[in-house]
């Protein structure tokens, strides 16, 4: 995936993905659940960002 600024179909996927690893509803939206899951797993993990080793 490239970042081009825009929030389209891989954008939403890989949302999807990384809510479905944290425990969120996974509907690909980057809402305040979804930002805050991340936020903790971020902090829980070793150092690596865990929420993301996938996308």
């Amino acid at each position: 995936m490239v970042a081009d600024g825009a929030y389209g179909p891989a954008t939403r996927s890989a949302v999807t993905r990384v809510q479905q690893r944290v425990g969120v509803a996974a509907d690909g939206d980057y809402g305040p659940a979804t930002r805050n899951a991340m936020k903790r797993s971020h902090r829980t993990s070793s150092g690596t960002h865990s929420h993301c080793a996938k996308i």
